[in-house]
């Protein structure tokens, strides 16, 4: 009853844990204990790297004041922290979109074309975050399968548009596209087809382009909302975003993925046409109307592209619609759903 009593006070603690070659966990670990620390919650990062130098970093979780540690929650991100395993606490694992650039992540297929998250499901977290439904509901599955009883909770990704940048329309000759994915090797091909179609439809005004052509010094940024900015600053530039797909990827990670880069178009107020292979998209364009159009090909790509730019009033209301769908995934909105997954847990 004492440990129900602190919980439901939101007294509690949380560790996230990344890995020090992965830039990227670093980020999101960084970002994610500021944002619970914001609602009151006492969280903070710790390379793993650091863990496994010196384990009695993990082995004071704060008192609540009266002489009792406080339940804590560890949060292994991308790669599971093996050293941080031990005799307390609550162990989390999030791969976030760790399947999609190490072919050793991947989570490997099943004869029948299903992801297995079997390999996950034995690190021994009691649960796993999942940033789309299907994947949500495979683990469970998989779970139940293997006699287990680890919880899959679905937690979407937060936008990156920490100081509100918006996209203004303004009066000007051409319009911009942008295909995100700056490590993509396979976008010359898209790209080349989509101009060539559009000129073809008599769009000669529109301008393909790549993220990465859109510079701004975040490479060296880890620090969250400047790295985050960086992108806003990105996207903000463009009158159309494009998200399609990032290499020969297997089902697993199509189901996996999250749609944080279809968030991040929205975030700033701008159309999305989003591959509709991926989960993600398609549960983000469930509820997104106008301002997200999935398409299954290169074709289809050309008719998303061609209908936003043959049209400034649709783009408008595309924006307006965008930004209204993006508060669902914005940094407090994710955080207060990490606070009642981890209240829930410890429960």
């Amino acid at each position: 009853h004492d440990v129900t009593g602190k919980i439901a006070t939101g007294n509690f603690s949380v560790v996230f844990i990344g890995q020090s070659d992965l830039p990227s966990s670093i980020i999101r670990g960084r970002e994610a204990a500021v944002l619970l620390r914001r609602l009151g919650i006492e969280a903070h990062f710790i390379p793993c790297a650091d863990v496994c130098r010196t384990p009695a970093a993990l082995s004071g979780p704060s008192s609540n004041g009266r002489g009792s540690p406080l339940p804590v929650v560890f949060v292994h991100i991308k790669k599971f922290c093996t050293c941080a395993l031990g005799p307390f606490g609550t162990h989390v694992y999030d791969p976030v979109d760790a399947g999609t650039y190490r072919s050793s992540w991947v989570p490997s297929v099943y004869a029948d074309g299903k992801a297995s998250y079997k390999h996950m499901l034995q690190l021994g977290a009691e649960a796993i975050f999942s940033g789309t439904s299907a994947m949500k509901a495979h683990i469970l599955d998989e779970s139940a399968h293997l006699g287990m009883h680890t919880k899959g909770i679905l937690l979407p990704h937060h936008h990156s548009n920490f100081h509100g940048r918006v996209h203004k329309l303004v009066e000007r000759s051409g319009l911009l596209v942008g295909f995100a994915g700056d490590r993509t090797k396979d976008l010359a091909g898209p790209k080349k087809h989509l101009q060539e179609c559009l000129v073809a439809r008599g769009l000669k005004n529109v301008t393909v382009r790549r993220m990465s052509n859109l510079q701004c010094d975040w490479e060296s940024a880890l620090e969250p909302s400047r790295r985050g900015d960086c992108f806003a600053m990105r996207m903000a530039l463009l009158d159309i975003g494009i998200v399609w797909t990032e290499g020969a990827l297997n089902e697993a990670v199509f189901e996996q993925k999250p749609p944080q880069r279809l968030v991040n178009f929205l975030s700033v107020g701008i159309p999305v046409v989003a591959h509709a292979k991926y989960a993600g998209h398609r549960e983000v364009a469930k509820h997104a109307g106008t301002c997200t159009a999935l398409a299954s090909n290169l074709d289809e790509l050309c008719d998303g592209v061609a209908s936003f730019a043959a049209s400034a009033e649709k783009r408008r209301e595309a924006a307006r619609e965008a930004l209204l769908v993006a508060a669902t995934f914005s940094p407090d909105s994710i955080a207060k759903l990490y606070l009642k997954e981890f209240r829930s847990l410890l429960a």
